[in-house]
Parts: C-alpha cells; structure tokens; sequence
C-alpha cells in the first residue's frame, strides 16, 4: 500500500506522457473545455487532458485540500490563487511537507480565456521541464514573466516576507500633517482658506 501511494506521489512529467490538469474554483470552467478541445487538434501534438473541480463535486473545498487530490491523482492543479491568506499559508506548508505540482496564473478569473491558454502553452517547455526535476509551483505573470518556486522556497519567500513588511510599515511613523495656528490645514497642502 505504501509503495502504490508513493509511487502516485513522486510521479514526474514528461512532454510525450499524457498531462492531467485540475482546474480549482477560481479558475473558469470555460478554460478546462479549451484545454480539451485544443488537445485533440492532432497537429499541435499536447497530450493534455483537464478536469475541473466542479466536473468531480469537490466544489467548497479548501485549497489545500484541492492540492492534496491533485498530487494523489497525478494532475497539475491550475490556479490563480495568489496564496497570501492562512489557506495560502496551508498550501505552502503541504507542498513542502509532502509536494505537488502548481501552476499559478496571475490576473485572475477575468482573464479572457484565450489568455490562460496561450500562457500555457506558450511557457510549455519552461513547466514541464521544470517539473520533470522537481515538485514547486509555476507562476505565471505574463509571456515574459515567469518563475519557478521550489516547495523550499516557496515557503521561505512567503515566511520571509509577512512578518518583516508589517515590522517596516509600523516603524515609520507617518509625518503630521501641517497646521496653521487657526486649526487649518496649510495652503501649501492645496486647501485654501475662505
């Protein structure tokens, strides 16, 4: 039992194996349909298949929770969750603790359709390469913004950054601002007294 749940866990990615993706709430459903569609175009040759979270009633499920089916099940789980939250927070922990592969599209669900998709296959080579060697999360900004994040680091950029930004924002105190000696605020500030 063990051997079958570690080899679902460690599985790895190459561009000839078929590619499974789970597309999470956020995510329009409309994207997982052009997924489909676009892979059965022979000649663009992308052995992709994507379901979504409502195709499988796991609809109202924590995002991490989403992240632990995708592992189990093999798929790449599609996103634009930006993680910032206390669910963030448990995703970054599960995929240290235990991996899974992310491919997080920034821009959020208003983004048209044909965007998402030509981000993906644009950056196709860059995520599957990436996870053939490891597990992480794939963020894409834009055609020519793109990072991988190892779990390592994903988890050390996010615990690295909350703490210390509050820290700098509450130690610069906020300049008065300026008074006349009847109570009013300065002309120099654009208020002009009648």
């Amino acid at each position: 039992m063990n051997v079958l749940l570690h080899m679902s866990v460690s599985w790895m990615i190459s561009k000839d194996a078929a590619i499974h993706f789970l597309t999470d709430e956020d995510v329009p459903v409309a994207l997982s349909r052009t997924i489909n569609k676009v892979a059965e175009i022979k000649e663009l040759n992308l052995p992709w298949r994507a379901q979504t979270v409502f195709d499988i009633g796991r609809t109202g499920l924590e995002d991490v929770d989403q992240l632990v089916y995708a592992r189990l099940n093999g798929c790449i789980l599609l996103t634009c969750d930006r993680y910032r939250d206390y669910g963030g927070q448990r995703v970054r922990n599960e995929l240290l603790n235990n991996g899974g592969k992310i491919i997080q599209i920034l821009g959020g669900p208003q983004t048209p359709i044909h965007q998402f998709l030509s981000l993906l296959m644009v950056h196709y080579e860059k995520w599957c390469e990436h996870f053939e060697r490891s597990d992480g999360i794939f963020i894409v900004n834009s055609v020519r913004r793109v990072r991988f994040r190892t779990p390592s680091e994903f988890s050390t950029e996010a615990s690295s950054t909350g703490g210390e930004q509050l820290t700098g924002y509450e130690s610069t105190p906020k300049k008065p601002r300026q008074v006349s000696k009847r109570g009013e605020t300065s002309k120099r500030q654009g208020n002009m007294d009648l």
